[in-house]
């Protein structure tokens, strides 16, 4: 073992429990649902002006978290498919 250096997980016996290093961490979800829309001609942008989001793109949101996913047929910049993360907003 190098000098200095305490025992690790890393020898994958199985016996090894690490301790958390944020134990008053919580993890909350005010709003247990999931949403997923396909943008239309028309429907609001989310993020604002300055979103990259198109009809055919694929909102994901949480009601506090929402990503843009470029459509498939639809890549942006030299993207050669879609499926890219466009827009994350809160």
């Amino acid at each position: 073992m190098l000098g200095g250096c305490e025992d690790t997980c890393l020898d994958a016996d199985g016996q090894c429990t690490v301790s958390t290093p944020c134990e008053a961490l919580a993890f909350t979800c005010p709003s247990p649902t999931a949403t997923v829309i396909t943008l239309g001609v028309g429907d609001p942008v989310v993020g604002g002006v300055d979103a990259l989001a198109a009809p055919g793109d694929v909102v994901l949101s949480n009601g506090v978290v929402s990503a843009v996913i470029d459509a498939l047929d639809h890549p942006h910049y030299v993207a050669p498919t879609g499926g890219q993360l466009l827009d994350l907003v809160s």
